[in-house]
């Protein structure tokens, strides 16, 4: 059996959406072999991962999902605001509160800002290189 040479001008799906991503100003890490992230600020992220399945995204706030995160910094914030309330202190943890729900806002609005256009460039470079005349099956007329 012979053995073929990799095609050098072959670009897979994950890296074409790499490169249209880093060319809107993306900064884009790689992580696995059809998987990265994008690295946004306020310490959140969107990996991506690009399959035979289809576009998978995940949004993370630091080093874990986004939702995981809100769940805890509401927990630990409303525990400590119910301890500032026992000692009367109420007021300052009122306000970290406050702060941390617009913190958390924010980075949730970056986030799906985020995973819109990346299902979006995704969409153009499938559009782009899908076969010219659509999907239809050749057919086997003589």
């Amino acid at each position: 059996m012979e053995r073929m040479a990799p095609n050098p001008t072959f670009v897979s799906e994950s890296e074409a959406l790499q490169s249209a991503l880093r060319a809107t100003g993306y900064s884009v890490r790689h992580v696995a072999v059809d998987e990265f992230e994008l690295s946004l600020p306020l310490w959140c992220s969107v990996r991506v991962a690009v399959g035979s399945d289809g576009l998978r995204l995940e949004p993370r706030f630091g080093v874990v999902r986004r939702s995981v995160a809100i769940v805890l910094t509401y927990a630990v914030l409303g525990l400590a605001a119910l301890a500032g309330a026992a000692r009367g202190q109420f007021g300052i943890w009122a306000l970290v509160l406050s702060l941390a729900v617009v913190w958390d806002a924010c980075r949730y609005i970056m986030t799906q800002r985020t995973m819109s256009a990346v299902r979006e460039a995704h969409r153009t470079s499938s559009v782009k290189s899908a076969p010219v005349g659509g999907c239809a099956e050749p057919s086997n007329e003589a």
